[in-house]
Parts: structure tokens; sequence; C-alpha cells
């Protein structure tokens, strides 16, 4: 069986691209539709509105060409982890819409003081979100088009393809493509469009030909060392991971070599995962959903990971809605899902996204892979907090009595499972509260475990009382009984009961 070609004119990802090697009739719909960035931002209502990908699909040129135009009335735009501080995002007139932070939401929101309006959304959420805004455009980065005059979208489906998808079917909304032939060509489930847009469907396309946004892997701490030591355990031959990019992820990628036949069904593709299927850890044999293929919504690396994922049929980008809904993640056996924390109280609440009442990131898919693990045969969720941070040269307990004021319920105690520190291992699923909070404490960082013992006391949540201490309590208990009695026939209903007999 031949392998499916995806684009015969170019092969491979980064070939200088020239509309000249095409057939006539792609040339024609190409001289259609393309033009110049800033041409097409000259067009643009005064009052303007967008939604556009983030990391690797953001189209960078049409973003930082934005500002050129100075008279816009107003601008409002639904988008999120904008990789560079656009000039128009300090413009009065702009009101940004996310349901996740980055670097730059920070920086905008927290030290400047531009109001970024957060959106609390779980991933899956966010498509109905902006199709309840509506922006008027939409606005990614795709592949040159192949001799068909279809382009591929890239590195992410999540929730832009569906709303760019909703833009082609309606009449009053525009798509604009920023054609970058460092982008790869990424499959999709065929049943689902093939995460692929014919040219004749969409307004605009620009060039924008230029090497793509870098996500190296991060070198764990010796904190996250330990605590990957601990995650790595719940992984055994033949689960189906899922795990994002960071110290954790990509040590624990180093760390599970000798296992085989897992499953990767994942929000994120990093690099991590490239060594794991090469050497054969990463089959996808016995997955009940997708067998043979490794899902994810989108992808953020190096160009390693640019060139591997780049027409590769073993590997599909879908709709959120098909990676992180917990209905479809429960569908498989097995499923162990690994995410960070930021904090967790005693009850079991955590916290992944805000520090007080700052916005740090987002709840992103976090809860739904929790849910779906929990809801998964054999499955297993864990979620990984460093048992303290530095706050202003000090360090501070991330395992609380409570979350302090402003801080988001991000996974609420009654799915929280698995929590891991350098110290240790809590499975507190199906704890009391005391219980949890005796197991929290024993995996806190030590500076901290006599006061988080104080504390715990103080609430009557580090041991279980017997009760029934003095002579008036047992009295009481005993006459329960007798009392329920006495107070039913003071009752003046009991009494007109009593005469209507």
């Amino acid at each position: 069986m031949n392998p499916k070609v995806y684009n015969k004119i170019y092969p491979k990802r980064g070939i200088p691209f020239s509309i000249q090697d095409y057939p006539l009739s792609v040339r024609e719909l190409w001289d259609q539709k393309c033009r110049n960035v800033d041409e097409i931002i000259a067009g643009l209502p005064g009052n303007f509105s967008f939604a556009t990908s983030f990391l690797g699909a953001q189209a960078r040129g049409f973003l930082r060409a934005l500002s050129k135009r100075q008279n816009f009335e107003s601008i409002e735009f639904f988008a999120s982890f904008f990789l560079e501080p656009y000039e128009f995002l300090q413009w009065p007139q702009s009101k940004y819409r996310t349901f996740y932070f980055g670097p730059v939401e920070r920086l905008l929101n927290n030290t400047l003081k531009k109001t970024v309006h957060f959106v609390p959304k779980q991933y899956t959420q966010v498509d109905r979100a902006i199709l309840h805004y509506a922006p008027q455009y939409y606005i990614h980065t795709a592949t040159v088009p192949n001799e068909e005059g279809y382009v591929n979208l890239g590195l992410n489906n999540a929730s832009d393809e569906p709303y760019l998808r909703e833009c082609v079917r309606d009449p009053n909304r525009k798509v604009i493509l920023e054609i970058n032939s460092y982008t790869p060509w990424v499959p999709g489930s065929p049943d689902m469009g093939e995460h692929k847009v014919h040219l004749s469907e969409v307004d605009f396309v620009y060039e924008n030909h230029e090497p793509l946004f870098q996500l190296p892997a991060m070198e764990p701490s010796d904190v996250e060392k330990r605590i990957a030591e601990y995650a790595c355990k719940y992984i055994k031959d033949g689960s189906v991971i899922q795990f994002g990019i960071g110290g954790i992820p990509n040590y624990i990628a180093t760390q599970i070599t000798s296992l085989r036949d897992i499953g990767l069904h994942t929000e994120m593709l990093s690099d991590g995962v490239i060594d794991l299927i090469e050497k054969g850890v990463i089959t996808n044999k016995h997955k009940e959903l997708y067998p043979g293929i490794s899902i994810c919504g989108f992808i953020a690396g190096t160009d390693r990971l640019y060139d591997w994922v780049d027409r590769n049929p073993l590997v599909w980008i879908l709709p959120i809605c098909q990676v992180n809904d917990p209905r479809v993640v429960s569908k498989m056996k097995n499923f162990v899902s690994i995410n960070a924390g930021l904090m967790i109280d005693f009850q079991g609440q955590v916290c992944s996204e805000a520090i007080g009442f700052n916005q740090y990131s987002g709840t992103g898919g976090q809860f739904e892979f929790v849910q779906g693990a929990n809801l998964s045969p054999g499955g297993k969720s864990v979620i990984c907090i460093k048992s303290s941070a530095m706050v202003k040269e000090k360090p501070v307990s991330n395992i609380l009595s409570h979350l302090p004021p402003g801080a988001s319920v991000t996974v609420p105690r009654f799915f929280t499972d698995t929590v891991i520190t350098e110290h240790g291992v809590a499975e507190i699923l199906h704890e009391s509260k005391i219980e949890r909070t005796n197991s929290l404490i024993k995996i806190a960082n030590p500076l901290f475990r006599e006061n988080l013992v104080e504390e715990a006391k103080k609430l009557s949540l580090w041991e279980a009382t017997q009760g029934f201490d003095t002579i008036s309590q047992k009295v009481l208990y005993k006459s329960i009984g007798r009392l329920s009695k006495i107070k039913k026939r003071l009752s003046l209903k009991y009494w007109i009961s009593r005469l209507l007999k």
C-alpha cells in the first residue's frame, strides 16, 4: 500500500513557495484570493471584530501589520497566548477577551493594568463562547496549497477550526489565512474535514513565510524529577496517557522507555513524545478510540517536532470536543491524566490557574481530563504540585488550610484523585476531609508541616473525636426520642388534629 501523498508539489514544509509551480486552476483561484496584508487591513470595517488562533497557528504577519492602520474606532477580539506584544494591544479602543493567559496577557493585565477580559471556560466550551461573541473575521495560519487548491490548517485545531468552518458557512463572516511555507501539513480525521479547507472557501490569503515559534523542552529541576518519578508509577503497559509540556512531563518521557503499547490522546503534542513513538513505547495498539493513531488538539515545540508531524499519517489533530470531552476520554481504558497544579487546600480543592485575584493561566482542559480519567475503567488522574514556592524571596507552602482569596478552583474536591509533591503521594479520591488533610500534610514541605498540623487542629480536621465526653451529652442523646414526642405534643397542629377526630 502506497503512503498517502498530501501535496505533490511540495513534499515537505519549508520549501520556497511560488504559485507558478501550480496548475492553472489553482493559480487563477490564488489570484482571486491573494492580497497584500496591508491591503486586506485597509479594507476592514472601522468597528472590527475577529478571533485568531494561538501559538504556532497565530497569524503573526496580520497581527503585526494591524497597528499600521490608526483609524479603527474599535477592535474587539477573542484569542489567547499571544506570541508577541503586538502594538495594537495597547490601544484604548481595543478589547481583548481570552480564556487563557500567557506571558503577554499577564504583562498586560497584571503589570501594565491594561484589562484583558478573562472568560472562565473549560476548553470544550471555548468554541461556543466564540460563537456567542460571533466575531466578523477569523484569522489563522495555514500551509501552502496542494495541487488541488487545499490548504492544511497546521498546528492548531482545538476550538479554532470549528469556528473557522462556521465562518466558511456564513456569508456574513470572513476567513483570512496567513500562508506560511514553514507550517507542517498535519492530518486530521476524514470524518471531520481532514484538517484542511479549499482556497475557494476562504475570503483572503496573504503570504508570510517565516520560521515557526519555538517552544524548547524545559530542563527538569531536581524537585520536578522527584515528582515525575512518583507519577511514572501510575503508567503501565497499555495505558493511554495525556500530558503537556514542562519539566515534569519531559522527565516522565525519559523514564517510561521500558514500557510498551502506550496510547497517546492528549490536548497538546510536544517534542517529548517523538522518542517514545520511535522507540516503540507509544504504539496506540490497544486504544479503543483511533487505534494506531496519536491524537492531539494542538502542537507546540521545536522544528524537530514540526518536521516529525509534517505529513505524518500516524498523528491526527482533532477539534477539542473530540480530544478533551470527558465522555470521549472515558471510552478509553486505563487512561492516565497527568497535570500540574499551583496549590491545594485541605479539602482537596486544586487551583491551577490563578495566584490570588491575578490570573496566571486558565482552566484549559485540565478538569476535562480529570473527569475523563475518573470515568475511564482503570483510569487515574494525577495532579503534580510543588510543595512550596518562593514569594518575595520567602518560601510559602502550596498545601494550605484554605485557598487564598481570589484563587479559582480548577479541580473541585470531589474529583481530586491522586496528588503528588516531591515529598510523596496522597491518594485522596475516596478519603474523608480529615483523612485527606492528614494525607496532604504528609506530603507537604517539612518546613510547614508543624504549622499545618496546628491549623488542621483548629479546624477540627486533624483527628476524629469520639464525642460523648460529658454526662449531659450522653443524657441528651438518650433523650432525643422522648424530646421529639414532647415537642410534637406541644405543637398547635397536634392538638387541632386531636380535636377534629
